[in-house]
C-alpha cells in the first residue's frame, strides 16, 4: 500500500484521469488482499488451536471475576471501535467473593471474549433488521454474570436480547467454520474453539438457550478442579478494569 501511495505522489496532479482511476483500483485491491490475508491467518491459527498444535497455557489459580470482567470489557470496547456509533447497554454482574479457581486464563479469556463478541453481533443485527418488531423502542443489551454452583464450580452466563438463533442453525452453532455472518466477516471458529476450551480443556460444559427474535443466553460451567490441568500454579490474576 505504501508503494501505491508513493506512486500516486510521484505522478502528482499531472496524472491522467485514467491513471488516477487505476491507482484507486489498485489501492482497493491491495486492501482486499490484506483483509483476506488477515482472515486466512485467523483461520490457520484457529485450526492450529483446534488440533492442539498451538501451545496451551498453564492452569493457575485465578480471580475469575477479574478475568471475566476484564475480557468482557475488552471485547465490548473492541466491538464498539469496529462499529462506530454502536453502544449497547452493557452490564457485568459478578458473584460476590467468588473463590479463586484453577483455569487456563488465556483459554477462559478467549471464551468470554468470543461469547461477548457474538452477543454484540446479535444485538446489532436485531437493531439493523428490526427483528422482534420493537422498532425505535428496542434497546440493545448484553449482560455477563458469574455464579457459584453447588459442586464448587462456577457458571458464566453471557446473555443478549438480539436476534436469537434460528431453529435450523442450533445444532451447528459449535461446528468449526459454521457462521451466519456475511461473507468475509467471520471465520466460524470462535464458538467452536470456545466449546473445545471449555469441554476438552477444562472438563466443563457450554450450552445455550435461545428465543428467535428475542435473544440468547450462553452458559459456561467450569468444575472446581479441571479434569486435566497442565501445570498448576498459584498466581492470582488481579487489577481488572471495571465494566460500566
Amino acid at each position: 500500500m505504501e508503494l501505491v501511495e508513493e506512486l500516486g505522489e510521484a505522478l502528482g496532479p499531472a496524472a491522467s484521469a485514467e491513471t488516477a482511476g487505476l491507482l484507486a483500483d489498485l489501492r482497493e485491491n491491495v486492501a482486499r488482499i490484506r483483509e483476506h490475508g488477515e482472515r486466512a491467518d485467523g483461520i490457520v491459527r484457529g485450526m492450529l488451536e483446534h488440533t492442539g498444535t498451538a501451545t496451551r497455557g498453564a492452569a493457575r489459580l485465578i480471580d475469575l471475576n477479574d478475568l471475566v470482567g476484564t475480557q468482557a470489557a475488552l471485547a465490548r470496547d473492541t466491538f464498539r471501535h469496529r462499529h462506530a456509533g454502536f453502544d449497547p447497554a452493557f452490564c457485568f454482574n459478578p458473584e460476590p467473593e467468588l473463590s479463586a479457581m484453577a483455569v487456563v486464563p488465556q483459554e477462559v479469556g478467549r471464551v468470554v471474549a468470543a461469547l461477548v463478541d457474538n452477543a454484540c453481533h446479535a444485538v446489532l443485527q436485531r437493531m439493523q433488521t428490526g427483528a422482534g418488531g420493537d422498532g425505535a423502542a428496542f434497546v440493545p443489551a448484553v449482560t455477563v454474570r458469574t455464579h457459584r454452583v453447588a459442586d464448587g464450580g462456577v457458571r458464566i452466563e453471557v446473555a443478549d436480547n438480539g436476534v436469537g438463533i434460528a431453529p435450523e442453525h442450533r445444532e451447528k452453532v459449535f461446528e468449526p467454520f459454521f457462521t451466519t455472518r456475511p461473507t468475509g466477516t467471520g471465520t466460524g471458529l470462535d464458538l467452536s474453539l470456545a466449546y473445545e476450551f471449555v469441554t476438552n480443556g477444562h472438563g466443563g460444559t457450554l450450552s445455550f438457550t435461545t428465543h428467535e427474535g428475542r435473544g440468547t443466553t450462553f452458559v459456561v460451567t467450569l468444575p472446581a478442579v479441571p479434569t486435566a490441568p497442565p501445570e498448576m500454579g498459584v498466581a492470582v490474576h488481579a487489577g481488572a478494569a471495571a465494566v460500566a
